[in-house]
C-alpha cells in the first residue's frame, strides 16, 4: 500500500525544506522533528514563541513553514503569528497551527493572521503530510481553500460553522 511507503520516502515538497516546530512540549517536538526530518526535511526547534521569534532573527535563511502550537506559556501561537506577520521579511512564510483535541479556535482570526493550515492533535503522519504537502506546492485541498478533505470529517481544518452537542456518561470517552 502507498500509505505504508510513504514514511520511508522523501517527498520532493517536502525534502530540504527548512521548517520550523514551535512547541513547548519536549516530547511533541522531537516526534514532528523525527517524521519531518525522515522526509528530508531540515528541523529548527524553539520551544516558545519568543526563541521562535529570536530563532528566526538570528537565522540567515528563511524558513519555507512554521509550524506551532497554539497552547504555549508567555506566547500562544496566536501571538507569535501575528509577531511573525508584522515583521516584512517574514510576512510570506507559511503559518501552520497544531491544536489539541478539543480545543476551540477562532477560524476568523487564524484566517486573518494568515495561517495556510490547522492540524488536531496528536497530529497523523498522514494528515501531516498531506497539509504540509499542500501549504508548500501552494495547493488548496479539493472543495474549499481553508478545508481538510471529506474524506476524514473529524480533521477539518478552518471550518467554524460546525455545532456538536456531546452527551457522555464517561469523563474519557
Amino acid at each position: 500500500q502507498p500509505n505504508q511507503q510513504q514514511p520511508h520516502k522523501k517527498p520532493a515538497a517536502i525534502c530540504g525544506k527548512r521548517i520550523l516546530i514551535v512547541d513547548d512540549n519536549t516530547t511533541n517536538r522531537e516526534i514532528l522533528r523525527v517524521r519531518l526530518t525522515s522526509w528530508g526535511a531540515q528541523v529548527v526547534e524553539a520551544e516558545d514563541g519568543p526563541a521562535a521569534l529570536a530563532t528566526m532573527a538570528q537565522t540567515d535563511t528563511c524558513f519555507d513553514v512554521v509550524l506551532t502550537d497554539m497552547q504555549m506559556p508567555e506566547m500562544d501561537g496566536l501571538t507569535l503569528g501575528r509577531a511573525i506577520r508584522q515583521e516584512d521579511r517574514f510576512k510570506d512564510i507559511p503559518l501552520m497551527m497544531m491544536t489539541s483535541l478539543g480545543t476551540q479556535n477562532n477560524c476568523g482570526e487564524l484566517a486573518e493572521i494568515g495561517f495556510a493550515a490547522s492540524l488536531t492533535k496528536p497530529v497523523r503522519p498522514s494528515e501531516l503530510h498531506t497539509r504540509l504537502t499542500d501549504v508548500l506546492s501552494g495547493t488548496k485541498p479539493a472543495g474549499s481553500e481553508r478545508s481538510r478533505p471529506e474524506s476524514d470529517p473529524a480533521s477539518r481544518s478552518l471550518n467554524c460553522n460546525v455545532r456538536i452537542l456531546l452527551a457522555e456518561d464517561n469523563i474519557t470517552n
